[in-house]
């Protein structure tokens, strides 16, 4: 990556003309606190700020043009406590927040179709999440291990929930599934202790 384990670099303000990030581009800078990402930033790739664990603040705009979040692009970011995902984005990659443990709120936009897989895993702090009635697919692991969330709302176009996907929710409290799901995958919520309702 162009700056890839850069260590002294603590903020970053990126040229408007800059259109994707490119991969591994932040990758372990360390100090890292604070980015903003231009409006014609389309693409951010695999690896682009991975274990940027001093960032904090990752400015991105309503009115940005943002539509795929990598491979990992921001995993094991620990100090992130907030990320504002633009409408237009369709995609979250495999791993992209896995271990974003200061990570509290999620709020997928419409038009969302896919959640990869351990795309939020391990996300300790992550107490809520809302899904878009776009969404597609979320999938295998992609909320494991995401010990303070308490509810979630499956949307209608799931017809599927994959294994392990909210296995060790251990908070969890309260499922709701639409009519349409045809298949439940192994572990799906596995060591959910506290699930007290489930409804379908």
């Amino acid at each position: 990556g162009a700056f890839a384990e850069c260590d002294g670099i603590e903020t970053v303000r990126v040229p408007e003309s800059v259109e994707s990030m490119g991969k591994a581009t932040f990758l372990r800078c360390v100090k890292l606190k604070e980015i903003t990402i231009p409006d014609g930033v389309s693409h951010i790739s695999n690896y682009a700020f991975d274990s940027c664990v001093s960032l904090e603040k990752v400015n991105i705009s309503e009115s940005s043009s943002l539509k795929h979040i990598g491979y990992g692009s921001f995993a094991e970011c620990k100090s992130l406590d907030e990320f504002f995902i633009p409408n237009g984005v369709d995609e979250i990659g495999d791993f992209s927040f896995t271990m974003c443990s200061a990570l509290k709120t999620v709020e997928i936009p419409d038009g969302m179709c896919k959640i990869g897989n351990s795309a939020f895993s391990e996300c300790g702090s992550l107490d809520k999440v809302s899904f878009p009635e776009s969404l597609k697919y979320i999938g295998e692991y992609s909320f494991s291990n995401c010990s303070s969330l308490s509810e979630i709302e499956i949307p209608s176009g799931i017809v599927s929930i994959q294994r392990n996907t909210f296995s060790g929710c251990s908070s969890l409290e309260r499922v709701i599934l639409q009519d349409g799901i045809s298949g439940i995958g192994d572990y799906a919520f596995a060591d959910c202790s506290s699930l007290k309702s489930f409804s379908i």
